[in-house]
């Protein structure tokens, strides 16, 4: 690529090529922009650094077959999509964890013989439902629901990237929602009798 490339179409077609110069000239053009919109919609800045550079890569990693008329309209779209993503597994995530305290924090001594005996059920169900995750996003599922550390924390400790963290979350939800869903009205019975 020689000289400097002024419109979009252009660096695409240098893109779908694998020119990574005209990839930095897109990611210049475009990443405060991104960030901009998406810190205003997300609840952290490092939140919105990453669902900006995830656009990136993905860009990156698509660009062979990218079929994209107008790239600003396709790099915003994809961030709101992102945007909703997040806010969706937060909302999720804010109901399982105030599910998961419900459970944790039921006091037991006040528990009538069959409201003990439910809720035992329910405790073992738990417990075995997490027995069918595969370890590691079981060890991740009990870190974040029973000894309450964020996908960061766990991040952290673990060594691994908060995406791939989160995805392991995401995993252990669908799959206990399913295996626990003959659980959910004890749950709710509980919660309202305690």
């Amino acid at each position: 690529m020689h000289g400097t490339l002024v419109t979009d179409a252009e660096l695409l077609r240098h893109l779908t090529q694998g020119d990574e110069h005209a990839f930095q000239a897109l990611y210049e053009r475009y990443w405060h922009k991104l960030y901009h919109y998406t810190v205003h919609k997300v609840e952290f800045q490092e939140m919105a650094e990453e669902i900006v550079q995830d656009i990136f890569i993905d860009l990156w990693k698509r660009r062979e077959n990218l079929m994209v008329d107008r790239l600003e309209s396709y790099l915003f779209r994809a961030a709101r999509n992102r945007i909703v993503d997040v806010i969706r597994a937060s909302l999720t995530r804010k109901y399982h964890e105030e599910s998961s305290q419900m459970i944790r924090f039921t006091d037991k001594d006040k528990l009538d013989p069959e409201e003990e005996l439910a809720y035992n059920e329910l405790y073992s169900a738990i417990h075995e439902g997490l027995g069918l995750l595969p370890e590691k996003t079981g060890e991740i599922f009990r870190l974040n629901r029973l000894d309450q550390l964020s996908a960061r924390e766990i991040s952290a400790l673990l060594d691994m990237p908060v995406r791939t963290v989160e995805y392991h979350i995401t995993h252990a939800l669908r799959t206990m929602k399913v295996y626990l869903q003959d659980f959910l009205i004890l749950l709710f019975w509980l919660s309202v009798n305690t």
